[in-house]
């Protein structure tokens, strides 16, 4: 059985995302990465800094060294889909339609 993982966003909202969805997710979002973070022309650190890691910790998960986190990646959604240079480009990928976009 998966865990579901349920989050409330004010009153009326309500996302449950299963483990593998999660997955799916975040994958694509390391894979979006370099050309989210080049479309808003921020650094590395400029991000990092943005969502509370270090830039080390950021780094390692846009190379795909270290595992991103759930909440990192509502973090990254939430600086990329803020922005209307990079809300388009999650707006056209799929998985972020179908997943977190249609529901935050």
């Amino acid at each position: 059985m998966q865990k579901r993982a349920n989050y409330s966003f004010g009153k009326e909202l309500k996302v449950e995302f299963n483990n593998s969805k999660r997955i799916e997710l975040i994958n694509t979002m390391i894979i979006e990465l370099p050309v989210l973070r080049a479309r808003i022309g921020a650094s590395q650190a400029d991000i990092s800094e943005r969502i509370g890691v270090s830039r080390q910790t950021y780094n390692a998960i846009e190379n795909s060294k270290k595992k991103m986190s759930w909440t990192v990646f509502l973090a990254l959604f939430a600086v990329f889909s803020s922005d209307e240079r990079t809300l388009k480009m999650l707006d056209s990928i799929d998985i972020f339609k179908e997943g977190v976009a249609k529901e935050l």
